[in-house]
């Protein structure tokens, strides 16, 4: 009802955070019950926090409500992996700040991305942020994140595989990462090396990938001649 409306007035009408703060505030008051309202709360902190920047002691104070009201979401609603998506993004905000965290954000990432279930978006996201991180990875974690990226590339979308390697290119570009997780099909090796090309990067490392972009055209070209032999 009136909690639901107050939601829905807070994405629909506010124009920034300070504005949804209030609306939210006004919905958690009328049914402090409501997980979605909790976490909309929670990006709204979050918002907050990051507009304030400059100012460390209101960004803080946003922060700590931020994660407060993720934390409040999740033991109404532990299901949701947007939740914890966002709520993993705060914590890791103040982690890098030197706050005090109320759990591990790669533990949160995790939980998101085995949530997300269909939800290829949710995958993605956690699999660039882990991409970023990936230097500072422990090797258990980064089982989990070249499963997780090798999953989400696997579907052949090139702007996710642009997304990716701009967080890769971004970390250092290390080339064990990404011959990890290419898709071994020729469009994701010539986006690859056409990424490489475009910004001067291993000449050798593009050739390879073309060259292997090249052969496996030629199978499909000679299985394509086999099957129309096989029906003529």
């Amino acid at each position: 009802g009136y909690n639901a409306h107050l939601g829905w007035k807070s994405e629909a009408a506010a124009a920034g955070p300070e504005a949804r703060l209030r609306v939210l505030g006004r919905a958690d008051a009328v049914w402090p019950w409501n997980a979605a309202a909790a976490a909309e709360l929670g990006r709204a902190w979050f918002e907050s926090g990051a507009e304030a920047l400059a100012d460390p002691a209101k960004r803080d104070d946003s922060f700590r409500r931020s994660a407060a009201a993720f934390l409040r979401s999740l033991r109404l609603d532990p299901g949701v992996p947007a939740t914890h998506f966002h709520f993993a993004q705060a914590l890791l905000y103040m982690s890098y700040l030197g706050l005090p965290v109320a759990a591990d954000p790669l533990d949160e990432y995790e939980r998101a991305a085995r949530l997300a279930g269909h939800n290829g978006q949710i995958r993605f996201e956690v699999g660039k942020v882990m991409v970023g991180l990936w230097p500072s990875l422990p090797p258990e974690r980064r089982e989990f994140a070249a499963g997780l990226l090798k999953k989400t590339l696997a579907a052949g979308d090139p702007d996710r595989l642009l997304g990716i390697l701009e967080a890769w290119h971004l970390q250092g570009g290390d080339p064990e990462l990404i011959e990890r997780v290419l898709p071994e099909d020729a469009v994701s090796l010539r986006t690859y090396a056409r990424f490489l090309g475009e910004r001067g990067l291993s000449l050798e490392a593009r050739w390879s990938a073309l060259a292997r972009a090249a052969a496996l055209a030629l199978a499909a070209a000679r299985a394509e001649i086999a099957r129309g032999r096989r029906a003529a």
